[in-house]
Formats: C-alpha cells, sequence, structure tokens
C-alpha cells in the first residue's frame, strides 16, 4: 500500500474495504488489505479499543502479507452483545479467519488482544500458525482499567475528543495519530456523540484462563513489549517460556509505553515482521 503525499499513512487503514462475518448471530467487522495469495495475518486490539490501534502498523505489514483488522463484538464497527465471553471472542477470531479463505493465520494481538490470541491457538489450534503478543500482561492478573457501565454523551466531536485517555494513559504516540483513533473510536447518536465500546465488555479473562492457553497452545509464541511498558518486559517472555517449555523470541521497543503500536508504530512493525519471520515453521 504506497502513501499518497500529504496524507499520514495510518489514514490508508480507512481505504480498506470493510468486510462482514456473523459469529453467534453478531456481525463482526474487519478491514482487509494487502496481497491474496501471502501469508495471512490476524491483527487484533485490545480492551476498550478497536481497528486504529493498529493504524500505524496495518500499512507497512500489508505491503507483503495478506491483513485482515478485527474490531471485537462490542468494540468498533462490530456490533454489541448481551454478554461477553473469552469464547465468543475467540469464535469471532476463528471466524474471521474461515472468511479470509486463506489457511491458518498469524494472529498479532495488542493487550488483552495478545491474550485472545493465545487462547484462539488453544481453543482453535486449526486457525492459528503463529501468535504475536503486544505488551500482553502474563502470570499476573490481567490490568483491569477502573469500571464504568455508564455511556457518556458528548455535544460534539471535539469535545468527546478532549477527553480521550488511553489506558494506561503513559503514551509517546504522535498527536494527530491520537486524534484519528479518538475520532474513529467515537459514534453520533441521537444522544450525542459516544464512545462505540460496550464498556458491559470488560475484561473477561483471568490469570488461570491465560494461563492454561499458554500452556495448551502448541504453535510458536512470541513476545513485543515496550520498554517503558508497565504492564509487560522481557520477564513475560520468560513466563510463556516457563509454561511452554519452548524458546520464545522476544523484542524490546525503546521508547514506548503499553500502547506500542501507537507509541512506535514504526519500530513495532518492525518487531512484529522480524519475529513472524523467525516464527514461522519451515515447510
Amino acid at each position: 500500500m504506497n502513501s499518497s503525499p500529504g496524507r499520514a499513512p495510518w489514514v490508508h487503514v480507512l481505504d480498506m474495504p470493510v468486510h462482514h462475518v456473523v459469529v453467534a448471530g453478531v456481525r463482526i467487522a474487519y478491514r482487509r488489505s494487502g496481497p491474496r495469495g501471502a501469508a495471512p495475518v490476524l491483527l487484533v486490539h485490545g480492551r476498550a479499543a478497536h481497528t486504529g490501534w493498529w493504524f500505524a502498523v496495518a500499512p507497512g505489514l500489508a505491503r507483503h502479507r495478506d491483513v485482515a483488522i478485527v474490531d471485537l463484538s462490542g468494540h468498533g464497527d462490530s456490533d454489541h452483545r448481551l454478554t461477553y465471553a473469552p469464547g465468543t471472542w475467540a469464535d469471532e477470531l476463528a471466524g474471521v479467519i474461515a472468511d479470509l479463505d486463506a489457511g491458518p493465520a498469524d494472529v498479532v494481538g495488542h493487550s488483552m488482544g495478545g491474550q485472545l490470541a493465545v487462547y484462539l491457538a488453544a481453543r482453535s489450534p486449526g486457525s492459528v500458525r503463529t501468535v504475536v503478543m503486544v505488551d500482553s500482561r502474563v502470570g499476573r492478573e490481567p490490568y483491569r482499567a477502573p469500571a464504568r457501565e455508564i455511556v457518556r454523551y458528548y455535544p460534539t466531536i471535539d469535545a468527546a475528543v478532549d477527553n480521550f485517555r488511553l489506558r494506561p494513559r503513559a503514551t509517546t504516540a504522535p498527536a494527530a495519530l491520537l486524534d484519528s483513533v479518538a475520532r474513529n473510536g467515537l459514534r453520533e447518536t441521537e444522544e450525542g456523540w459516544r464512545w462505540k465500546f460496550d464498556p458491559r465488555s470488560g475484561q473477561p479473562f483471568t490469570a488461570q484462563d491465560i494461563e492454561e492457553a499458554i500452556a495448551a497452545s502448541r504453535c510458536p509464541i512470541g513476545v513485543v513489549y515496550g520498554e517503558l511498558s508497565e504492564l509487560a518486559n522481557n520477564a513475560s517472555a520468560d513466563h510463556i517460556a516457563s509454561r511452554t517449555g519452548r524458546e520464545v523470541p522476544r523484542a524490546g521497543v525503546s521508547d514506548a509505553h503499553h500502547h506500542v503500536p501507537l507509541d512506535r508504530g514504526d519500530a513495532c512493525l518492525s518487531a512484529i515482521e522480524s519475529l513472524l519471520t523467525h516464527l514461522t515453521p519451515t515447510p
């Protein structure tokens, strides 16, 4: 995907065609770009996030890979559910991978998305070729942002954007990228502008869920972490290696906090590409 003069690289994600697949009665949205027939890669966001977390990574990854970026139910442009569970979200990822009709995919997940990726690998091993966990917390209870189940409405989109905050808040991301991520996470309703994510979706994983999934997974796993991150580090990869009994390649990204794909999209892209090359089984 080539960038046009005057356009920020992340704008090109919005040019990606939107596809839909229905899983358990709910419509799941995903964007797809890249050469068909190339290795399929599924990008998965974290809690209360959306495809925008991959704005700075997806265009570069799609130059040589068949890339899909999914919105989990209760997030982004996918529909909401009455209740949410890890198994249902894993089924959504499996449904998107099946819809790609390109064989098992490399699944790259940020934060909770990384936990979900390894959960999918244990639950549906035929769907997953490799997993890359990007700053995903392991070995401890998952990070839980302050609960807020009340939907808040804003009179204008600018008022909503002014209230946009990452969780955790620390970031080195460009202001223009954060602005784009915020605006694409909003929806206008009769009551006003609201965030697209469903506050009831929460964080359904427990530490035990993640530990069991890591131990049960059979595919290669790699780890990317922000060197300034509050939630993951080199020890995260060591912990996964101790649970799987296998080598876990890892890459630390300098000047990045927890939101690595936003803080250092270029370096995050390089780390992911390097790990995918390393992890891919040789025929």
